[in-house]
């Protein structure tokens, strides 16, 4: 208990120093210092819940649904920005960005101290907040007039958007959960409300992505936070490769500014290592000629959308293929084109890739990919694709996609010993308990003793 009342003093004097700048005055300074603050202090959370989890204060479980709502609110802060009124060049943006970041700290103790399953009781009788807080108590009574006018009034679809967003910033997950719900069954197919509804509820849980919220998340499939959760719900439930495709997609559609990217592309990192492959390169950023912002692109029609980022790729195509000593552009390029679903388009520039750098293990594994799904899929290996792949296996002989498909060539031709060895020595390389090592276990498993 020492340890909670003083990580939860220490992160109320954060929130309120967070809070009271933007949501208490309105002349307050705006500007990049100020932003760099603030995310700074975020990361500090973050470093405080990796030093609490390696001194063994809290469990590993509490530790990374805390990590996942820092960087959620992180996440959520660009994607709301621009639906606030301007206020002046550059200063309302910001303001809506610390808004909405505001909750963090409280919300990672929340999520190490918490209790989500308490009996319910009702909206009226919850407990305010603790004497001494002002802003607490302002939203606390922003609440209260909230209820009563919505008793009077049960069919005001704004009252009920703001209660479900105040009682969020109060950290009253399922009560804000209740409010999005309802106000959405007034009518108003928002997606950005689908999104705020399943981020309630994921909360709520304490960070695990529900079937209710995964069912609210799905009703906004270019809502930025719903990627990002769909892709936790998907690694969550095992499916590595699909929290990958998740978040390289939205990687691929969000803006080179984005203040989530840095934090994307760990988790896109953590989820690879876990899953025993490299770690894709970094998604071309969206291109300029659309508005700022991730946010911006997704809210393009789905076919402005996708002609927006086609034509930020034949413009790096033609580019690479004037200019083919980039080897960065051609990873850019692999991974633009995975997104946008071309393999064929994708074989082609990779083996333009690899006559431009033969001695790229990398391009080399893109050039084989593009191969396998050309062919659609693994069941039989095309001999083109063997070739790249023996050619890894010169470059990089313990390379685990090398090992893994010359074993399963060597099991196919009936040479059971040679498809042992690799496997045997791939086993070395992988840790316990992934995926990736379970699957060659058991195809060690059924090959016959001779």
């Amino acid at each position: 208990m020492i340890v909670f009342w003083i990580l939860a003093g220490l992160l109320a004097a954060v929130i309120l120093a967070l809070l009271a700048r933007p949501l208490l005055r309105r002349d307050g300074v705006a500007g990049e210092g100020r932003l760099a603050y603030d995310l700074a202090i975020y990361r500090d959370q973050l470093a405080e819940v990796e030093r609490a989890r390696g001194a063994g204060e809290v469990g590993s479980a509490e530790a990374a649904a805390s990590r996942v709502e820092i960087e959620r609110r992180i996440l959520v802060a660009a994607d709301r920005a621009e639906a606030e009124p301007a206020a002046g060049e550059g200063r309302s943006i910001l303001a809506v960005v610390l808004a909405l970041l505001i909750p963090l700290g409280a919300l990672a103790v929340y999520g190490w101290h918490g209790q989500p399953r308490l009996p319910a009781q009702p909206l009226a009788s919850r407990p305010g907040p603790p004497p001494g807080d002002p802003v607490a108590a302002g939203a606390q009574a922003a609440v209260d007039a909230l209820v009563r006018r919505l008793e009077e009034r049960p069919d005001d679809v704004e009252s009920w958007e703001r209660l479900g967003r105040t009682l969020v910033r109060l950290q009253r997950f399922t009560d804000a959960a209740e409010a999005f719900r309802h106000r959405l069954a007034l009518g108003g197919d928002r997606p950005d409300l689908h999104a705020a509804h399943g981020e309630a509820l994921t909360m709520a849980a304490g960070g695990i992505v529900t079937p209710a919220a995964r069912a609210a998340f799905e009703r906004a499939p270019d809502d930025p936070r719903a990627m990002f959760f769909l892709g936790e719900a998907a690694q969550q439930a095992g499916d590595l490769d699909g929290a990958l495709a998740r978040w390289t997609a939205l990687e691929a559609v969000s803006g080179a500014d984005a203040p989530w990217r840095p934090i994307l592309r760990q988790r896109i990192a953590a989820a690879a290592a876990q899953r025993g492959v490299p770690v894709p390169p970094a998604a071309v950023p969206a291109p300029a000629g659309v508005p700022a912002g991730g946010e911006a692109i997704l809210r393009m029609s789905p076919e402005d959308r996708m002609k927006a980022i086609g034509g930020m790729v034949d413009g790096l195509e033609e580019r690479l293929r004037a200019q083919p000593a980039d080897r960065d552009g051609w990873q850019r390029l692999a991974q633009a084109l995975r997104v946008l679903d071309q393999p064929q388009r994708l074989e082609a520039a990779m083996t333009a890739a690899v006559a431009a750098f033969p001695d790229d293990v990398e391009l080399r594994l893109d050039l084989a990919n593009a191969q396998l799904e050309v062919a659609g899929g693994d069941d039989t290996l095309p001999p083109d694709f063997l070739e790249s792949i023996r050619a890894v296996a010169r470059l990089a002989p313990d390379h685990p996609q090398a090992l893994w498909y010359l074993g399963r060539a060597a099991a196919d031709a009936g040479d059971p010993a040679e498809a042992r060895r690799l496997w045997q020595r791939l086993l070395e390389r992988l840790p316990a308990g992934t995926p990736a090592r379970q699957a060659v276990e058991a195809r060690l498993a059924q090959l016959p003793e001779k």
